[in-house]
């Protein structure tokens, strides 16, 4: 990952982008298997960012799932997660 450009791009679009917390919601999540075992240090970095833009528990999510992966099977087994999130008033 030391020499991969693609997360500090992610990174610094977030920072420059984020629309308001005040009304918009973000949801991430991630388990430890496949490409996802990758995320952690990864995800850390996107959380401070969040919490530096505003985002508090009301407007932004990040969920670990152990013994997950980074597949649409994982993602169909929660994504009621995400829904319920994203839709709550």
């Amino acid at each position: 990952m030391e020499n991969n450009p693609i997360p500090q791009a992610f990174r610094s679009y977030l920072e420059a982008n984020l629309p308001n917390p005040k009304n918009h919601k973000l949801y991430f999540d991630y388990g430890d298997q496949t490409l996802d075992v990758l995320y952690p240090p990864l995800q850390n970095k996107v959380d401070e960012i969040m919490r530096k833009k505003g985002y508090t528990e009301k407007s932004w999510m990040t969920q670990f799932f152990k013994g997950q992966e980074h597949s649409e099977v994982a993602w169909s087994g929660r994504i009621h997660i995400p829904l319920a999130f994203m839709l709550a008033k």
